[in-house]
Formats: C-alpha cells, structure tokens, sequence
C-alpha cells in the first residue's frame, strides 16, 4: 500500500529530525542514522535482522544504522511517529551519558516500556510543534538514558592500567591548571612525547590534485539482495570560494529547507532520504539517498534539476536564509564543544586555512546570491553509483 504524505522537522538545537507518517509500509531497506520510532496507533508487522515483530499500539521501534527492515500492516494502519538521530548527534548524547563519545547497539528492535513511551511523546510534540521551551535536551538524554538500560549493550569499561594512566592525566592537570600555556610549551610536550618514534625516511603528504570531471558521468551499478537502492552521485568543483560552496551545499541538499529533502524526498516521494555533502579538501559534492530502485531514472533526473535551478538562480528567499541560519547555527554551536573545536581546527591545519569559527561565521553572512549560484555553475557531474537489487 503506498504511503500517505508525512510531516518532518528538523530541530536545530538537538540535531536530529522528527517526522510522523500515517498508512506506512516499506519494503526492505536500512538507514545510515540511528531511529527511534513509536506506534501511536494502528498494528504492523515488522521484519528486522530477520526477525518477526507484531507492531501495536505503544511499541517502540529501534534501529541502529544499517539494520536491515521491512515493515507492513498488519490491521488498523499505524500511525508512525520516529526520531532520525545522525551518528555525531549520538555521539554527542552519548558523551552527555557516558562521559564516552560511544555509538551504542540496541540488541532488541521492538521495545514496550509505558515510561520511555510518555517521554518519547513528550519530546516529539515539542519537536514537532516547533517548542522552544526549555528541557527538550534533558528529556532526550532522559529517553536515551532509558532505552540504554532496556536494552543498550554496555559500554566498555576502561582496563585497569588506563585508569591509573588518567588518574596520573588529572592528577597532573589539578596541579598545573593555573598555570599560563604557551604555544612553546605545547610544541615541546609533542616533540618530547615522540621523541622516541622512528623518524627516518619521513615523507611529505601528497598534496590533493583536484581533476575536472569528465565529458560524460562514469556510472558504476553493483547488486546486493536488498529491496531498497542506494544511489550517490559525486560532483566536482574548481570554484575556490568555500563560503558560497557551504551555503550551495545547505541550499541543495545540506539541510531540512534543502531542494532535495523539500522536493525529491518531500513533494515527489521519490527517496527514503536525501542529502549532499561537500568535501572542500578535494573539492567534491556528493548526493547520497535511498530510493526504490524503479525509481533510479526519475531520481537521477530529478537531483539534476535541483542542481540546475540552483545554477539558474531559482530558488526562494527564504531557501537562501534557511540555509544561512542553518549554517550558523552550526557553526555557533562548534564553540560549546572541545570536540568539534578540535575537528574544526584540525580540519583547517590540514586544509591550509587560517579562518576561526567568528571569521567563517562573518563570511558565511555576506554570501550574496550571485556568488551561490556562480558555485553552483562550476559543479560538474562526475560519477553516478546505484546499488540495486537482484534481479529475479
């Protein structure tokens, strides 16, 4: 039976994404995120890991990134709510819980716990009605925290030689706190921690050759047994401008007001999801989504007219401030984390720029839409990849 139209919202300050869907039944397929999904009303059957699963009303639903599922009436059409947590969200919840940046493993896919149940409403409503009360985080962890004992496997526990190895780490730190850190000092705890690796017959990285994309796209098909098709599609780039590439990327397919999540996904429902990405190191866009694999041709073509309005300057303006406060939220948010502030910077050394957090947020809010779409007009497809199922 085929899908009634569902709703989504994207919630900036948790990261993750809450949707509700009426009528729902998928054939075979998995995820690159973790969700957890409720029955707010109906009955189902759901098939995960090769297990059977009746779906009634209250059930909640777990799935952790790459489980295989299927999922069909069985009765009354459900009436499907779900959380898409992307993994560094996770990540994130994990170290709030744990003290430990962990991805866990649920070990049971169908849950019955009325309390994990009223707090999975609870937040839900408030994503979905778009609250900005405070203790929407709290009640997340709390959620978290729940299904974790229910049916998380546990963290592993540091061995006892790493516990005496951080208990000497805080010791140190307690005594030396105040003290003022200089750059020198740094550089000279490295050099004297590696000081007794082998330096011999060190070699410069290679430096990253950015190659223009060919006259017509490569396309590579591979088949597995699976019901769902994954298709990526990867873009070159020659233009130089980062902040008018990020904007591009949120704008196309970076974001919940993105043109592939609105249109592809949303209006024609022709993918299980939808997003882009933009890897300025090598200069590359790609499109990652899950579709039916009859859907391959219309999804291929309809991603390319979303890249083309992009390149024809067609787009809304609220699309354009969407994507910027997206975007800076995001980067806004890189400041309350040690480690995003360590990617970020890291990511920077090895990119060879010099821009801090307030210099990118400064530039991301003069990218005029002249420079978005002269960014769009030096993409240039490169390779299309689909992954179907066997044919019987």
């Amino acid at each position: 039976m085929k899908n009634e139209p569902g709703t989504a919202v994207y919630d900036q300050e948790l990261r993750l994404e809450a949707y509700r869907f009426h009528r729902c039944s998928f054939p075979k397929h998995f995820h690159e995120y973790y969700v957890i999904g409720y029955i707010a009303d109906g009955q189902g059957l759901l098939i995960c890991r090769d297990v059977r699963y009746a779906l009634e009303k209250g059930n909640l639903i777990l799935y952790n990134p790459g489980d295989l599922h299927s999922c069909s009436e069985n009765g009354a059409p459900p009436d499907y709510w779900g959380l898409h947590i992307p993994r560094e969200t996770m990540l994130d919840l994990t170290g709030e819980l744990t003290g430990r940046r962990t991805l866990p493993v649920f070990s049971r896919n169908v849950v019955s716990d009325p309390e994990a149940a009223w707090d999975f409403r609870a937040l839900h409503r408030q994503i979905m009605d778009g609250s900005r009360e405070f203790g929407k985080e709290e009640r997340l962890l709390l959620l978290l925290s729940r299904l974790l004992r229910l049916c998380g496997q546990p963290f592993q526990a540091s061995p006892p030689a790493g516990r005496e190895a951080v208990e000497r780490a805080r010791a140190f730190m307690e005594e030396h706190c105040g003290e003022r850190i200089t750059l020198e000092r740094v550089a000279g705890a490295f050099a004297q921690a590696f000081a007794r690796l082998p330096r011999q017959g060190l070699l410069e990285p290679a430096a990253t050759t950015r190659r223009s994309a060919p006259p017509e796209p490569r396309v590579v098909t591979e088949e597995m047994d699976v019901s769902q098709g994954k298709l990526g599609m990867g873009f070159r780039t020659q233009c130089p401008d980062v902040p008018a590439n990020l904007m591009l990327d949120a704008m196309f397919g970076g974001t919940s007001t993105s043109k592939l999540f609105l249109n592809v996904r949303e209006r024609l429902s022709l993918c299980y999801y939808a997003g882009s990405s933009y890897h300025r190191l090598k200069g590359l866009v790609t499109v990652s989504s899950g579709i039916e694999c009859e859907n391959y041709e219309r999804a291929v073509s309809e991603i390319s007219a979303q890249l083309e309005a992009l390149k024809a300057g067609a787009w809304e303006d609220w699309e354009l401030q969407g994507a910027r406060s997206s975007l800076l939220n995001s980067l806004r948010s890189i400041e309350d984390s040690a480690g995003a502030m360590e990617d970020f910077i890291l990511g920077q050394t090895i990119s060879g720029l010099k821009e801090t957090v307030p210099d990118l947020i400064e530039a991301i809010g003069s990218v005029t839409g002249a420079r978005i779409q002269a960014a769009a007009q030096a993409l240039a497809l490169d390779t299309i990849y689909f992954l179907k199922g066997k044919e019987t």
